[in-house]
């Protein structure tokens, strides 16, 4: 779920993933296929994500999140309901990846909780997994199971154990509740501050 350019897709492709990708602006993928060395031929569905969710009939092994508008993470495809029928449109064995901000303490950290609550409230085998870093620049990785989650390879990122989470302060995230947008707005501003100073340094030094 998401094209941008293209970076997660040929990283799935070289490891020789059959691929449909959904993304919500038809201008990505021009600019993906004739300036990111993106095939023609990619199967690009122009959709917005939740409404393919519910509108496909196909069944998948993996169904990965990686949807972001400059900061901005998708709420309406991280409530209970949209989990639910992300699991319906997964395999016995299948898998929910959702990419999100890194923080997991304190008030940035309470939209990852909520998230973290909502999954297993669908009966998701969570594990959640983070990347190098510090929480102000790493991300997390939910890798949610259908069934039980089993690592055939080691895995290389930190695991964040349930039991070491608090979810007092967590909300279950409900389409008639969209508050998720409320509840990031701590851990978007930091990483946009972050982002914004790393690149101004880099570019600077050039």
């Amino acid at each position: 779920m998401g094209l941008g350019g293209g970076t997660l897709y040929k990283q799935l492709q070289q490891k020789g993933f059959d691929i449909d990708v959904v993304e919500i602006d038809e201008r990505i993928e021009k600019v993906a296929k004739k300036y990111f060395h993106i095939e023609k031929e990619l199967n690009v569905v122009v959709d917005d994500a939740r409404h393919y969710i519910k509108t496909t009939s196909q069944k998948y092994d993996v169904v990965i999140y990686d949807l972001y508008h400059s900061e901005t993470p998708p709420v309406h495809l991280m409530t209970n309901e949209a989990f639910a029928e992300i699991k319906n449109m997964l395999n016995p064995e299948g898998v929910l990846v959702v990419n999100f901000y890194g923080f997991i303490a304190g008030k940035r950290g309470r939209a990852a909780r909520s998230i973290y609550k909502t999954l297993l409230e669908q009966q998701f085998d969570v594990r959640l997994f983070a990347t190098e870093g510090e929480e102000n620049q790493r991300n997390f990785l939910f890798m949610c199971g259908k069934n039980e989650l089993k690592a055939t390879q080691p895995i290389i990122h930190k695991l964040i154990y349930e039991l070491d989470i608090n979810f007092d302060d967590a909300i279950l995230l409900t389409d008639d509740k969209p508050i998720l947008e409320h509840i990031y707005l701590d851990a978007a501003l930091q990483w946009r501050k972050d982002y914004n100073e790393v690149n101004a340094k880099y570019f600077l030094r050039k």
